[in-house]
Formats: C-alpha cells, sequence, structure tokens
C-alpha cells in the first residue's frame, strides 16, 4: 500500500511540473490560435465580397478559407453581389458623346476602391468598320455585353467581357438572321450555377436576342412581322440557338419604329407597342413571348419618354412610372385584389423641382420627358431644355447635384466577379521582368526571418520566470483610434466635456479639431440646457430697481444644481446716466445673447409707451458661460429710425471652423437690424436692413438690395407687428393691407411680400397671430391663431402647399379644470403672450396674471408648469461648455427603437385608435404616416371603423332640425367624447344653415346649396351650388353651378371614388375626389320624352378650383325617360350603380354605372314591381354576398327579394307583416295601416328599413338580417337618409385635432 501511494504521488508531481513548464513557456494568445470554423463564422459575417478579398489578402490560412467552395457558396447565400460602380451611356440626343465611346464608368462611392482603370474597356478589339462602334447593351455580374452598331445590319455582332480580367469574347450573329432585324440584346445568367454559387463567369454565360422574323426574308417588305427569341450560350458546347417554343406565332408586331424598350421587372423584358392596348413581354428564364395588357388609367401610350417599367424592390413586382403632364406618378398592382392597379408616388415635378440650382419657371411649359429608369431613382428632363434631375423611387426626393444627373442615358450596374479571385487585384498588370522577380524574393526571404526573428524574443519575455504572472490591461493600453470612436458615441456636449476632464490625454483627443468636426455631424445641434425667460410689460409690472429683468430656468437634469453664477448676467456694463437705462433681452443664439438698451419706467404704462417708441437701440452681445461681451453703438444716421427688431445671426466664416461649431462665437457673429425708412411717396415706407459683423473688418453696413421698390410698408410703422421666425425667416404682419406679411429671408438678407390665404389672415394682430417654426419637420411653417376663443394650428402641406388645420383647442372647453379658473374668463378673445415651435402661452383677457401653456404635440393644457410663473417670452440658451456630475436617466417609451413601435401600433384595434396615438409626439407621428406601414395596417385591419352616422330629416315626415336638415350621431367612444370634430360650423356662406347634405363617401361630405321653398318641385330640384367637405381636418371645396347649366332639373348628385389611388390602399380627400351630376333634359327627337344627362367634376391634386365635364349628353339609344320630373324617382344605389323608378313604364328602371357613366334601362319582373309605387319600392345591395335585392311593401307586408347569382332569377328572400310585428310597440295604435293603404318606406339601406304607416309619422325600422322590428332605437328619431361616415379618411389626415 505504501509503494502505491508513493507512486501516485510522485506522478501527480510529474503533472504539476508539466503543467508548470507548459504555462510559464506558452505565450500570449493571437487571432492564429482562432479554430477554422471559428474564422469561418467570422468571416461569413464580413459585409461584402470587397471585404472578403482584403481578407483572404491578410495571409494563407485566411486565403484557404475564403477559397473554399462551400464556404464561398455561404456567403453568396447571405450578402447580396457588390455593386462598384455604373457605365454610364450618353444619348447623343441630349448631349454629345463622350470621348472614347458612348459609355463612361463611374465609381458608386468616391473615393473608389478600385483604381478607375481597371475598369476600362480600352481592351476591346477594333470594330471591323470605320464607321461602327461599340454600343454598350447590357450587365449582368461582373460581364459587360457590347454590340457593334452599323449603319447597314440589322443583327449586330457582340463582344462579351470581363474588365477586371481584360478578357472578352466575340460573338458573331447567326447566318439565318441576316435579314431579320433585333430589337434587343440582353445577358443572362447561365444554364447552371457553380459550385460557389456564381451564377454567370467568362465560362457561364447567356445572351437573349429578340428578332422580327415573317414567312419571308425580307420581313420588311412582305408579311406579318412576328417575335422570335434567340439564346446564345457559353462553352464548347454553346452557341446560336433559335426557340422552340411558338409563344410568339400569334403576335403580330407593329413595324419597328413603333416597338419601344420600356424596361424589366421581376424575370420579364417589356416592349411598348405604340397603337395596341398591351405590352410585349419576354420571359428571360423560358424565353416565351406574350402580351400584357395593362388598364388605359395606367398606360394609355406606351411611348418611353413618358411610360416605363421597373421593378418593385424588395418583392419583386412590377411598378409602371408613368409621366401624365408635369406630374410623375408610379403605379403598382396590389396583391390578392384582383390585379388592382393603384397610384404609390405621385410627384408634380414643378413644385418639387423649384429651388434646384439651375430651375427656371419656363422649363416645364411643355411638359417632361423621362430619360432612363431603374429600381432606384427616375431620370427626367424638361423637352424644352437638356436640365437633367433624379427622382428616388422610395422617398421620392428630388435631385440634382448627384454624379449620375450629369450623363443623359442609361446606366447599368457592374459587380465584382464571383467567385472572388486574386487576378482581381492585379489581373490588368503585366508580368514582372526575371530580376524583378529575384529581388523580391530575396526581400521576402529577409522579412521572413526578421518576423521569426521578433517571435522568438517575445517567446523569451514571455516565458522569462517560473510563474511569472501577466500584466493587467487597464483604460490607458486603450489606443488613440479606439478611443475617439468611443467618445463619438458620448450622448451630448455635456458629457464630451465631463470626459474631457478626466485626464490629460483624453482632453488632448477631444480638443482635436477633426474629431470635434465629426462628433457635431453625429449629435447635430448643441445641448440646450435651458432657457432665459423676461417679462413683457403688458402683462407684469416691471421688476423693481435694482432687479433684473431676465432669469435662467434650467432644461436639463445635467445642469440643476449647477451653480447658477455661470449663468448670471451681472457682468454687463452699466451706462453712466445712473439707473434710468437697462439692457433687454432681444435674441439668444448658440452660446450668445444679445440685448438692447432700453429706458427704464417704475410706471407699467411708461414701460408700455417706451416699449413702442422703437427707435434704433444701443446693442450688446455677451456670452455668460465666459463673461465676455461686446457693444454695439447704432449707426448716428439711423438711430432716429424705428426699429422693427433686431436678431443674431451666423457669423460669416460659418466654414471657417474647423470644429464644426455651427459658424457663431464672440469673434464670429452678426446681427441683423430691420428698420422702417420713410419714402417720397405720401404715407408709404420701406423696409432696411443693417447687418453688424463682428471682426476688426467688421461693422454696421446697409443693404440696399433690400429697399426694393415692389416692398413698401404703411408710414406708421405701429401697423406692422412682429409674427415670429421659421424656416430661417422673419415675419411681420402687416394690418389694413388685405393680408400681407413683411418677410425677410436671413440667408439672403432680401425682403418680400408674402399672402396668407383669407381662412388664416383674418387680422395679423399679434395677441392672435403667431409664426411658428415646423419642429422636426424642418423647414416647415405654422401659423398659430386664436379664433374664438378656440386655438388653431394651421400647417402647409408639403408639395401642394395647401393650409389645413392640424390641431383645434377650445379654450374655454381646456381651461375648465385648471386651479385659479373663473366662469368670468374667456367672454373675451383670450391673448397670446408667447408662442415656439414646443407650445404656446397664453391668458385671457379678464385676468392676464392667468398665464397657461397648450403643447403644440398633445394639445395638452398645464398651469404649473415653471414657463407659465411670470409672464414670461422664451429665449433658449446653448452652452459649449460645463462640469457637472452625472445623473442617470431612467430608459423611457422614448428608448424603444421604431421597428418594435412600429410592430406594437400594427395591433392597434382601429385607424380611430391609430390616430390618436399619432397625436401623441412627433416621432409617432413619423412612423405612423410611412406609406408602408399604412399598407400593412390596412391588410391588417380591413375596413375603417364606422365613427357615426349623419341623420337627415325629411321635411314631408318631421320638424326639420335646428341649424340644418341633418345631425350627426356617433357610434363609437372616440367620436361621442370628440364630437366638436364632425361639426360642420365651417362651411362658407352661412355655415351648416345654409346646406343641405346630399351624399357621404368615406371622409367626405356632399352638401348643396339650399333654396327657397316655393315654387313647388320644379324649383327645389334645380341645380345648385354644392361643397365637398372633410369633417375632421376642417376643410372643403366649393364647386359652382356652371351658368349655362343653372335652369336644369336634378336627378340627383353623388360622391365618386377618384380614379387615383394611394399607395396606402384609398383614393380620396379634399384634393382627390369626384362628383357626378345626373340631369334632366327634354329629348331632342321624341315628343313629350325626357333624357338623362351626366356631368362629371373632378377634383384637382394641386388644391385648383377642379372642372366640370359632360360626360353624356347626346341622344341614347332605348334609354328614354317620362315627360314630367315627378315621374322619376330615386330608388337606391347598390353594388357600383344608381338606380330611379320611372312611373308608368311597366317596371322600367334607369340605371347609371358608376365605373362607366353610362345609362341603361333595366326591366325588373312583374311581381316584385307591380303595382309600382315610388313610396314603397326601393333597390339596396347586400354586404355579404355583393347580390341585389329589392324592397317592397305590398299589402303592408315588407318583402325582400334577392336575384340568384348566375341565373338571374328574383326569388322572395324574407316577409314580415307589418301590421303583426308593430303590435305591442310603444306608439302603436289600432286602425294603423288600414285606413290609407300601404305603408311608407322612409329609407333604407343593406341593414335595415325605415318605415311609417300613412296615417301619421310613426317611425320604425326593421332588421334585415333578423327582419325584427324596433321602435326605439336612436334611428328612428330621423325621418331621412343615414350616411354611415368612417373614422377617418384613408389615409388617415394627421393633422386631424384629436386632443391625445
Amino acid at each position: 500500500m505504501a509503494g502505491t501511494e508513493r507512486s501516485r504521488r510522485r506522478r501527480e508531481g510529474k503533472l504539476r511540473k508539466a503543467w508548470r513548464k507548459e504555462a510559464a513557456t506558452a505565450g500570449p494568445t493571437s487571432v492564429n490560435d482562432v479554430p477554422d470554423e471559428v474564422l469561418e463564422l467570422v468571416l461569413l459575417r464580413l459585409c461584402d465580397s470587397l471585404a472578403l478579398l482584403r481578407a483572404a489578402a491578410a495571409c494563407k490560412r485566411w486565403r484557404r478559407l475564403v477559397a473554399d467552395a462551400g464556404f464561398l457558396a455561404r456567403f453568396r447565400s447571405l450578402h447580396a453581389p457588390h455593386v462598384v460602380g455604373h457605365y454610364h451611356v450618353v444619348d447623343p440626343t441630349f448631349t454629345g458623346a463622350l470621348r472614347g465611346g458612348n459609355h463612361v464608368f463611374v465609381p458608386e462611392r468616391s473615393p473608389s476602391p478600385l483604381d478607375r482603370r481597371r475598369l476600362s474597356l480600352d481592351f476591346l478589339p477594333e470594330p471591323d468598320s470605320d464607321r461602327a462602334w461599340w454600343e454598350l447593351a447590357d450587365t449582368r455580374g461582373g460581364l459587360v455585353l457590347l454590340y457593334q452598331n452599323k449603319w447597314n445590319v440589322s443583327f449586330p455582332d457582340m463582344v462579351v467581357c470581363e474588365p477586371l480580367t481584360r478578357r472578352h469574347q466575340g460573338i458573331l450573329r447567326p447566318q439565318e438572321t441576316k435579314y431579320r432585324i433585333c430589337f434587343g440584346v440582353f445577358l443572362i445568367d447561365g444554364a447552371a450555377a457553380d459550385e460557389t454559387g456564381g451564377c454567370i463567369s467568362m465560362s457561364n454565360f447567356r445572351v437573349l436576342s429578340a428578332v422580327c422574323e415573317s414567312e419571308t426574308s425580307y420581313w420588311y417588305y412582305h408579311g406579318t412581322p412576328r417575335p422570335r427569341a434567340y439564346v446564345f450560350s457559353s462553352g464548347v458546347d454553346g452557341g446560336w440557338r433559335a426557340t422552340e417554343s411558338d409563344s410568339g406565332s400569334d403576335i403580330e408586331l407593329p413595324s419597328l419604329q413603333l416597338i419601344n424598350f420600356v424596361g424589366r421587372a421581376g424575370c420579364s423584358l417589356y416592349w411598348g407597342l405604340d397603337g395596341k392596348d398591351a405590352m410585349l413581354a419576354l420571359h428571360k428564364t423560358t424565353a416565351e413571348f406574350s402580351l400584357v395588357t395593362i388598364p388605359a388609367i395606367v398606360g394609355e401610350s406606351y411611348h418611353p419618354s413618358t411610360f416605363r417599367v421597373i421593378g418593385g424592390g424588395n418583392d419583386g413586382t412590377m411598378r409602371v412610372v408613368r409621366l401624365i403632364g408635369d406630374d410623375l406618378k408610379i403605379f403598382t398592382q396590389l396583391k390578392g385584389s384582383g390585379g388592382e392597379w393603384v397610384v404609390e408616388k405621385l410627384v408634380r415635378l414643378p413644385v418639387a423641382t423649384r429651388g434646384l440650382p439651375g430651375h427656371d419657371v419656363g422649363l416645364f411649359h411643355h411638359y417632361a420627358r423621362i430619360v432612363t429608369e431603374n429600381e432606384r431613382y427616375i431620370l427626367v428632363t424638361p423637352r424644352v431644355a437638356t436640365w437633367l434631375f433624379s427622382v428616388e423611387v422610395e422617398t421620392p426626393v428630388v435631385e440634382r447635384e448627384h454624379v449620375r444627373n450629369k450623363y443623359a442615358g442609361a446606366a447599368y450596374p457592374y459587380e465584382l466577379p464571383w467567385p472572388p479571385g486574386r487576378r482581381t487585384q492585379r489581373g490588368s498588370m503585366p508580368p514582372s521582368p526575371p530580376m524583378a522577380t529575384t529581388e523580391r524574393r530575396r526581400r521576402c526571404g529577409q522579412r521572413q526571418r526578421r518576423d521569426k526573428h521578433k517571435r522568438g524574443s517575445s517567446m523569451k519575455v514571455a516565458g522569462a520566470g517560473d510563474g511569472a504572472a501577466a500584466v493587467m490591461t487597464t483604460v490607458e493600453d486603450v489606443p488613440d483610434h479606439l478611443l475617439e470612436v468611443i467618445l463619438l458615441r458620448l450622448d451630448s456636449s455635456v458629457s464630451l466635456l465631463r470626459a474631457a476632464a478626466a485626464c490629460t490625454r483624453w482632453r488632448r483627443v477631444v480638443a482635436d479639431a477633426g474629431f470635434l468636426r465629426s462628433f457635431r455631424s453625429l449629435h447635430g445641434a448643441r445641448h440646450v440646457v435651458g432657457r432665459y425667460h423676461t417679462v413683457d410689460p403688458c402683462f407684469g409690472s416691471p421688476p423693481s430697481a435694482g432687479g433684473s429683468s431676465v432669469v435662467f430656468v434650467p432644461s436639463s437634469p445635467l445642469v440643476i444644481g449647477v451653480d447658477s453664477r455661470f449663468f448670471s448676467l451681472d457682468f454687463l456694463p452699466d451706462y453712466d446716466d445712473g439707473d434710468s437705462w437697462s439692457w433687454e433681452l432681444e435674441d439668444s443664439r448658440g452660446g450668445l445673447l444679445l440685448f438692447s438698451k432700453k429706458r427704464k419706467s417704475t410706471s407699467r404704462w411708461a414701460a408700455m409707451a417706451d416699449a413702442r417708441g422703437f427707435s434704433f437701440p444701443d446693442l450688446v452681445v455677451c456670452e455668460p458661460l465666459t463673461r465676455r461681451y461686446q457693444g454695439i453703438a447704432s449707426p448716428v444716421y439711423f438711430r432716429r429710425h424705428p426699429c422693427l427688431g433686431v436678431f443674431l445671426l451666423d457669423g460669416d466664416a460659418a466654414d471657417a471652423d474647423d470644429t464644426g461649431s455651427g459658424g457663431i462665437g464672440m469673434s464670429n457673429f452678426r446681427v441683423v437690424a430691420a428698420l422702417h425708412d420713410r419714402t417720397w411717396q405720401h404715407d408709404r415706407a420701406v423696409p432696411l436692413a443693417c447687418v453688424f459683423t463682428s471682426g476688426s473688418d467688421g461693422g454696421w453696413r446697409v443693404l440696399q438690395s433690400a429697399a426694393a421698390s415692389a416692398v413698401d410698408l404703411p408710414e406708421r410703422f405701429d401697423f406692422i407687428n412682429f409674427a415670429g421666425r421659421a424656416g430661417g425667416c422673419l415675419y411681420w404682419g402687416i394690418d389694413g393691407e388685405d393680408g400681407a406679411m413683411l418677410v425677410l429671408d436671413e440667408a439672403t438678407m432680401r425682403f418680400s411680400i408674402d399672402m396668407f390665404p383669407e381662412t388664416i389672415r383674418a387680422s395679423y394682430d399679434k395677441w392672435t397671430f403667431r409664426v411658428i417654426d415646423g419642429g422636426d419637420d424642418g423647414d416647415a411653417l405654422r401659423v398659430v391663431r386664436v379664433m374664438r376663443n378656440d386655438l388653431k394650428v394651421f400647417a402647409q402641406l408639403a408639395g401642394s402647399g395647401e393650409w389645413v388645420v392640424e390641431r383645434l383647442v377650445s379654450l374655454p372647453e381646456a381651461t375648465r379644470e385648471l386651479p385659479g379658473r373663473r366662469k368670468t374668463y374667456f367672454r373675451q378673445e383670450a391673448k397670446i403672450v408667447a408662442a415656439n415651435a414646443a407650445y404656446v402661452l397664453l391668458t385671457p383677457q379678464e385676468k392676464k396674471r392667468w398665464l397657461f401653456s397648450v403643447e403644440l404635440e398633445t394639445g395638452k393644457v398645464e398651469r404649473r408648469h415653471e414657463r407659465n410663473r411670470g409672464r414670461r417670452r422664451r429665449r433658449r440658451q446653448r452652452r459649449k461648455r460645463a462640469s457637472t456630475k452625472q445623473l442617470t436617466a431612467a430608459a423611457t417609451v422614448q428608448d424603444v427603437p421604431d421597428h418594435v413601435l412600429e410592430m406594437i401600433l400594427l395591433r392597434v384595434d382601429s385607424s380611430a385608435c391609430l390616430v390618436r396615438a399619432a397625436a401623441s409626439c412627433r416621432r409617432w407621428r413619423r412612423v405612423v404616416a410611412d406609406a408602408a406601414f399604412l399598407h400593412s395596417f390596412r391588410t391588417l385591419h380591413g375596413a375603417h371603423r364606422v365613427a357615426g352616422v349623419y341623420h337627415t330629416v325629411d321635411p314631408a315626415y318631421g320638424r326639420p332640425l335646428p341649424g340644418g336638415n341633418f345631425v350627426f350621431v356617433p357610434s363609437t367612444p372616440l367620436a361621442a367624447g370628440d364630437s366638436c370634430c364632425f361639426a360642420l360650423d365651417f362651411l362658407p356662406y352661412g355655415g351648416r344653415d345654409s346646406w343641405e347634405l346630399l351624399d357621404c363617401r368615406r371622409g367626405l361630405l356632399l352638401l348643396s346649396k339650399k333654396r327657397p321653398r316655393f315654387g313647388g318641385v320644379a324649383t327645389s330640384r334645380r341645380f345648385n351650388d354644392l361643397v365637398v367637405c372633410e369633417p375632421l381636418t376642417r376643410r372643403y371645396q366649393v364647386i359652382r353651378c356652371p351658368a349655362n347649366l343653372k335652369f336644369f332639373m336634378c336627378l340627383g348628385v353623388f360622391l365618386l371614388d377618384d380614379d387615383a389611388a394611394t399607395g396606402v390602399g384609398h383614393a380620396g380627400g379634399v384634393s382627390n375626389f369626384r362628383v357626378i351630376a345626373v340631369l334632366f333634359d327634354h329629348h331632342r327627337w321624341l315628343d313629350y320624352r325626357g333624357m338623362p344627362m351626366s356631368m362629371m367634376f373632378s377634383s384637382s391634386g394641386s388644391g385648383g378650383d377642379g372642372t366640370w365635364q359632360m360626360v353624356q349628353w347626346e341622344t341614347i339609344d332605348d334609354v328614354d325617360l317620362p315627360h314630367w320630373i315627378e315621374h322619376i324617382t330615386f330608388v337606391g344605389r347598390a353594388n357600383g350603380r344608381i338606380y330611379w323608378g320611372l312611373e308608368n313604364e311597366d317596371g322600367a328602371t334607369l340605371v347609371l354605372d358608376e365605373s362607366t357613366t353610362e345609362f341603361s334601362i333595366t326591366m325588373f319582373p312583374e311581381n316584385i314591381w307591380a303595382p309600382y309605387d315610388k313610396y314603397t319600392f326601393r333597390v339596396i345591395g347586400d354586404g355579404d354576398d355583393g347580390a341585389l335585392r329589392v324592397v317592397r311593401v305590398i299589402n303592408n307586408d315588407l318583402k325582400v327579394f334577392t336575384q340568384l347569382a348566375g341565373a338571374g332569377e328574383w326569388v322572395l328572400e324574407k316577409t314580415v307583416s307589418l301590421p303583426e310585428a308593430t303590435r305591442g310597440q310603444p306608439g302603436h295604435e289600432e286602425g294603423l295601416f288600414f285606413q290609407h293603404g300601404e305603408a311608407m318606406i322612409v329609407a333604407a339601406s343593406a341593414a335595415y328599413v325605415l318605415v311609417t304607416p300613412r296615417e301619421k309619422a310613426c317611425m320604425f325600422s326593421v332588421e334585415l338580417d333578423t327582419m325584427e322590428v324596433e321602435r326605439e332605437h336612436d334611428r328612428n328619431w330621423y325621418p331621412g337618409p343615414a350616411y354611415q361616415y368612417e373614422s377617418l379618411p384613408w389615409p388617415p389626415a394627421l393633422q386631424v385635432c384629436t386632443d391625445g
């Protein structure tokens, strides 16, 4: 036992010594210790094949892994091919041909990772004739296809080349195609993919050619041309072959001049055939031809200047690009909708290109044309001149300065060849001479021996000392370039200052100009740490003597608790004339403040009178954090000029700052003063702009160009009120000038006169009117108005320029629960104290010290906020330097990424809840307003929820409603809680009292002008003025009745969907609708007969008045009407058709098809119509199966007839006896339904029928699904038609007033 124990201990001791020896001799772990399978996973995550090539150049082991066929196949399946640039072709019809050919290579990004000389095509063989040249036809992968352009050759010779390896292969035309004309050649993938996933290379490619052929050899003289496809395959067994498919044998082609290539999408190529209602399509895989039909609304003409076909991006669906006038429209085909085409994008080119370099008003007088297209952008130019600009397909953003806009022609992408080879790095270089090769080998051997010696030395150092401990890594071991990357991820400049205070090395890195410029480009604007608030003498007493009228309030938790002396203004200079003067804050910008010299007053009224003196004061600019200031004396020759305002601007040398600090500081700033200067004209004046520039060469200068003769002002400067600052412009309202507003552009320093719409410019009183910035929308402009104690925020829609109500807050209702609120408030109109892009500060006139603020994002009213103290105007102060303690903020909903937020918002139950979510903040509104999100939401949730019903009252059955013949009854809690959004008090010409409701379509209402009730039916049914409105956005459009149609009888006016639909699944809106009016006219050829005529009104998308167009006015065969209009009665609308019953016409019914706008006469069976009575016959639709149904009252039995699908036979579906069903109902009396004949149908819909006995108006409704009779339902209170109103227009108008 003892020997065994000693042997075990001896073995363990040897093992321990071996372990210690191995640990002492082992070096540090390096990348070479990573096993192959882990290294493969790392390399698979490289971004593209170019990075893979760089990795393969690192060492032999990495090159061996990259060269493995299995690895390359997996890499290709994970990563799309890397596009290094585009070959641009120049069309000589736009610009001259390029030197050396008609093509040029432009890299995708600059600087290019590859030398442009490697992609040159100068290695191609010379053409076989002096009158021929190589013309680029197509690219695919790393290959380029060119054909030899000859004037007398119909089927050209070709060449396929690989520019990186400078290899090429010529392709001669087949002999049988000598006299056949080729109208397209294309590169396609080879017959089979190789083991690395590559589908095309110099040894594996195919060329597809489309030609015209006929029964004779000379088809262009005799015979009918038909399409045929020829395919060339590379390899030993390759060559030209004609496709065996006879798919093109039944397709007749027009002349070659009428065949135009219009694009490619998915696996098909498309040609437009002028004179035919179809496109020619060629499938690249099967090489079969077919005809594709597109609706007339999408493609009326297939000319390539106005019609192109592109792919659909990720889903690969076909999209059509159309130029209709100067409107660029992109159509897409909805999936699962039976091939319905809708408008996905719409760009109005004259409006979108306004402001681009070189733009001129006359460029679009003769419309525009398409130069080229692909899935990313469309290149367009006006027909007047070659002025190229591109439109991004996805955004759509219009660009003029992009490099692709320099070449008027097609652009072909070029990808790196696959599989990537080392030849791409040096394939084009000539071989080295023998001496150079020997020298290179000798130097390589010396380098290997030196590296081996260094590795041996490092191993000795690592193994020195038995059990030596490894040195721990600290933050000091992080190299400078990694430290810069870490510091660039800090959240704000305040955190950057705290990091710079850590040590000297970090301060050196942070102080570098290049680092500061990169930090500013990543983080945008500086950190706002608080606001300087001032006191307006109109809303409170001036501060006491010795006190300050300015107080700093921090807005960031990072600066709370910081010594307030950092932001104190006690360093400003004092005047020698005692305490009679003080400094008043005028503006702030960056870290600077601008003050003006004002006289102190102990009286409130004296302070207000001095504030209206407006003389040009002395100024001072200061920087509180550094306690520096600079005094600015007003020019002597302008001291008596009234001053409209002084403002701080960035310095002239904004780009000279290497740190990207934004161009403003104590040594680089400007001050602009707007002055009021009288002219020689009586009662008129002109504006002047004086600019002060800092620096040794600075001072005051007057911009003479600002005093243009076209910009004149009233002589009394107190008629001019500063309205706000937004979008890089300053605004002043001018009272008594019919809505004129003075505008000063801060960039150009030019004055101009702008006009706001009449609904906004009612008054430019500064207490009720302010102009503010659009916040996150950049240059968007908004107007804040107080009208009848309603706070309205107007916003201008991008592109159309139309002004809409973005938010509406009723101040008496919103402030009812605030502390200190009295009932006597708001008997007079409230006043605006201050306004900015975030909130508006207001007060009632009854007590001007009772301040409250309204958040513009949510419409929320606050009373206890810090900003509501002391009647203050807001001035932002941004700090450059701070030294504070770090406070860690808790995670909030703002930390949720956008893609997760989209998934959450897609699960809300209706579009009404979606709008409420969009009203919470701008970020949520941006996510909701995205077209792709709206399309996904509509796909998941289907039709909109009905928010309520607009009920009307027929005066024949009941007393008219006060204020109009209609009332809104909500059907959802959202609509019931905010019913003011559905009021029609915004209608013109007397409001809702002057209009009658005629129709409703989704989110729009159609109303007609009321006429006096005299003159019988002939007067009440005359064609009249109309209005179409959208209650939720409070927008409307008045439709005037044409003068030549005022005395025509009207059978009905109806709202229709517009022809164009948006990419989110619905067409409509105040700017996109149609109205059809059906009129009655005497027959031209038949005596005592009448005929129908229809007029169509189509709104214009740019906010214009639209136009009336005659749809049908000639005599229609077999469509004639009774001579008296009283014999024609509207009986219903169902399944896209409108029906009128004709008395004494043996069951004939006039029908109007809404899609084709054609009239016809339909005959119902005798058992349905006989005996016909307009009060007992209605036509309705069925919501489930779309079948047509007829509701009749026969012998006081309510019967529902339906038409069987396919057979057209009419059968009785349901019946109910009204006397029996109404027995026991409230208000029922004996004798009803028996004294005066049949019951009368008041209104009918697909859900219910509203009925009343003839004896008296006793309304009850019959549910058509269950045939149950109800008497107490809300709909029975309003005897008249009811119109369902959807919860929101689609796409939802996010400017709607929804209180969060």
